[in-house]
């Protein structure tokens, strides 16, 4: 066995470059596909003839007496569902008077699609700090894999830009005056500014950068000298790495996701997105292993025992998540208190709720109980049993609907602040077509990262182990 883990070794070194070269292409394609996809609904909104000004989002929109339409009556309102301020400031883009797909829904999109694989990436990060952190054996065969999917936080900060650039057309409280004629954003303003939120993006992408830099840089030169300071140097970076982790990628969930509600808030929301991102990170793995191992690579490195803690974790996350949802929903639905629940009526075919599918009350209701369904009971039954995570044909199964749910949980915190005139099809075409932009992006920077050195750490201390792992 020994010998031909060896062989296995080798053999991914010289088949990689190949592969890398068609995964950068086929990445680039689907990116393509994507924007070609964005292209064609702007025209067909086009040519059907949208006459409505999809959404201001304007300080003249606030006004005394206003219903705040998430839900909450305010002394001093705001419309927070974009619709239709006159006054200087307004967001339409110019894109009412002819018809085409607004700003407002593009960047609420782009939004929901760059939270997505960002966290995927962030997750990975945290896996390569848990390894080091816990001075992990079995996971040193993937541990390499992680590091590529984590160098993409580096293309996540760059796709971060058209988010600064244009942010007022998604959060209020980016509005120039905004925080004047609320008195809520007035309180939150030293958080909830331009200033403070520029700054806090532009930090903390470069520090996630370059722990992943650092990271992957002492893992590979390891492969050259074998040295195992390198491994000491990483555990004991681990330990305010990840302090910092956890704290940053909760204000990047408040920042990013919370705050487009600024009258809301939940001290476990960062803990969710979190541990959906985790989950779904455990996913992308899973699927990235079965990739590779069908190409030949790691063919005898990963085992079933290591798709099986895989599994473990994937299912351990999805309920990790559950628990939070629910711990979350439950506090708020008992304490029955209006600045808390406007977030959730929104989503509960509230008088103010905005329906994406249907004007049927109950479209927003339906849809939070489907997704909920989807989110816990179907992985739970399906990944559930150990012989599903030993069978890399099921697993992936599994992985690919986690995938799925994971992306309708995005949809899920983001779009229903949308107000769009656009047909559902259009709007879901859309938002697949910036899935396919940016995933694409994000493929071709996991396989670019992932040919610059060898899939396995080759000369970890600790891959003999992992090599021999059993899983009990």
């Amino acid at each position: 066995m020994a010998g031909k883990q060896v062989i296995d070794v080798t053999t991914n070194r010289r088949h990689l470059e190949g592969l890398g070269t068609t995964g950068i292409g086929v990445g680039l394609v689907i990116c393509v596909v994507g924007i070609i996809l964005a292209l064609i609904m702007n025209s067909v909104a086009g040519d059907g003839g949208h006459s409505e000004d999809h959404g201001d989002h304007s300080a003249a929109t606030h006004e005394a007496g206003e219903t705040h339409t998430d839900g909450h009556d305010k002394d001093a309102g705001h419309t927070d569902g974009h619709d239709g301020g006159e006054g200087a400031g307004g967001h339409g883009g110019g894109h009412g008077g002819h018809g085409y797909i607004d700003q407002y829904h593009w960047l609420h999109s782009y939004l929901m699609n760059f939270c997505y694989f960002t966290g995927i990436a962030l997750a990975a990060l945290f896996f390569v700090l848990l390894h080091h952190l816990a001075k992990a054996g079995w996971s040193t065969v993937v541990r390499r894999l992680a590091e590529g999917v984590a160098a993409n936080i580096i293309l996540m900060g760059l796709l971060s830009i058209p988010l600064l650039l244009w942010g007022d057309h998604v959060w209020l409280w980016l509005v120039e005056g905004a925080a004047e004629h609320d008195a809520l954003l007035k309180s939150k303003e030293p958080f909830l500014n331009k200033t403070a939120w520029v700054v806090f993006t532009v930090a903390v992408f470069g520090i996630w950068s370059a722990l992943v830099l650092v990271y992957r840089h002492f893992s590979i030169r390891q492969d050259v000298d074998g040295d195992v300071k390198h491994t000491h140097v990483l555990q004991k970076i681990a330990p305010p790495a990840m302090i910092f982790f956890a704290l940053s990628i909760t204000f990047f969930a408040f920042y990013y996701l919370m705050s487009l509600d600024a009258h809301w808030f939940s001290t476990i929301f960062g803990v969710l997105f979190f541990g959906g991102s985790l989950m779904a990170f455990m996913a992308f793995l899973t699927i990235l292993c079965v990739i590779l191992q069908k190409q030949g690579l790691l063919s005898t490195a990963i085992t079933n025992d290591h798709y099986h803690d895989m599994g473990k974790l994937m299912f351990a996350f999805m309920v990790f998540w559950t628990y939070c949802a629910f711990s979350q929903y439950m506090l708020i639905w008992y304490g029955n208190i209006p600045e808390e629940t406007g977030w959730f009526l929104l989503r509960q075919g509230g008088e103010q709720s905005i329906i994406p599918f249907t004007s049927d009350p109950t479209g927003w209701i339906t849809f939070s109980l489907l997704f909920f369904v989807g989110h816990f009971f179907v992985p739970f039954f399906c990944i559930l049993s150990r012989h599903v995570k030993r069978s890399k044909t099921a697993l992936s199964v599994g992985a690919g609907w986690i995938l799925f749910i994971h992306w309708v949980d995005m949809y899920y915190l983001v779009m229903p602040h949308v107000r769009s005139e656009h047909a559902i099809t259009e709007q879901i075409l859309i938002d697949v077509a910036f899935f396919l932009g940016i995933g694409g992006l994000f493929v071709a920077g996991t396989v670019f990262w992932l040919r610059q050195a060898s899939l396995i750490a080759e000369k970890d201390p600790r891959l003999t182990e992992s090599l021999a792992f059993e899983n009990v």
